[in-house]
């Protein structure tokens, strides 16, 4: 009996190897989406058909290890190595089910992160409706891996030219640079969020900047997880750019509409106040960007 137990189970690993393998396949087929290499809305659907059938078979595998494992410990004499193991490859399905989740929804996990096209993952604040990056974009490359020239890294992400969102190359437009699903927050997403905070423009900063930085947060610092932090602006000079300010502002881009192909519009927090401004003069060019989730 025990003997036909353990080809059960040899069987068994062979087939989990095999489904690790399509894995591995289907996570190469979603890099290739999140850099832009591949039809996003055809690759997509094909991805998410391809994932459903392996996840039906992972829960069949699981169904055919709980059976085994009942009639293993049936035979009750010597057996705690043997089910050990079997423990341990039901264990690495059900995190083989949590991957294949993610790679249809980056951001699935109690919607807690997203990740951009290099990779870089983000923690994300739901605020409202709305779902927004909690952290600043640091992507440094545009789709298909092309080098991106207009940034400048700061302590918190990078900023941004406007020419930074909107890469080309021969072929004409290749798209932006926030995550997939994702784009630059436009003036109608700025004023919901500052709705859903109060509306007091001279007060919602509080709200939004990171707590526990001196000169910077407010005792209402990290309420909604948005979590903005100073970062600085970029001085032109005839000896070149350089960050000033590193401790006392951090300025966010906007757009006009979701079609727009650049940033138009800033949004700016300082530090000893709680307020926000919109569009305000000699700021300079290069800014931070929280990229928010589509709806």
């Amino acid at each position: 009996m025990l003997q036909a137990l353990q080809a059960q189970n040899e069987k068994l690993l062979q087939e989990i190897t095999q489904m690790k393998g399509q894995l591995s396949a289907l996570d190469g087929k979603y890099q290739n989406i999140l850099a832009g290499l591949a039809d996003n809305k055809k690759e997509q659907e094909t991805l998410k058909t391809q994932v459903e059938s392996l996840k039906t078979q992972i829960a069949l595998q699981l169904q055919k290890i709980d059976q085994l494992n009942v009639q293993l410990s049936q035979q009750g004499v010597d057996l705690v190595k043997f089910s050990a193991e079997l423990a341990a490859v039901k264990a690495s399905l059900a995190q083989l089910i949590i991957e294949y989740e993610s790679l249809t929804n980056p951001d699935s996990s109690d919607n807690s992160t997203v990740k951009d096209l290099e990779g870089n993952v983000y923690k994300t604040a739901k605020i409202g409706n709305q779902l927004w990056m909690a952290e600043n974009l640091n992507v440094s490359k545009w789709p298909k891996g092309l080098d991106n020239p207009y940034w400048v890294q700061s302590k918190f992400g990078k900023l941004y030219y406007p020419k930074a969102f909107i890469p080309y190359d021969a072929g004409g437009i290749l798209g932006g640079i926030c995550p997939t699903g994702w784009h630059i927050p436009t003036t109608s997403d700025w004023e919901e969020l500052f709705r859903y905070l109060g509306g007091d423009l001279k007060e919602v900063g509080a709200k939004l900047k990171k707590a526990g930085i001196a000169g910077w947060s407010s005792t209402a610092g990290s309420a909604v997880g948005f979590d903005a932090a100073p970062n600085g602006i970029l001085e032109q000079t005839n000896n070149g750019n350089k960050i000033i300010n590193e401790n006392s502002i951090t300025v966010f881009w906007g757009s006009s509409t979701l079609n727009d192909q650049y940033p138009s519009s800033w949004y700016a927090l300082k530090s000893n106040s709680n307020e926000i401004t919109i569009n305000e003069p000699n700021l300079g060019n290069d800014f931070s960007c929280r990229c928010m989730k589509d709806r």
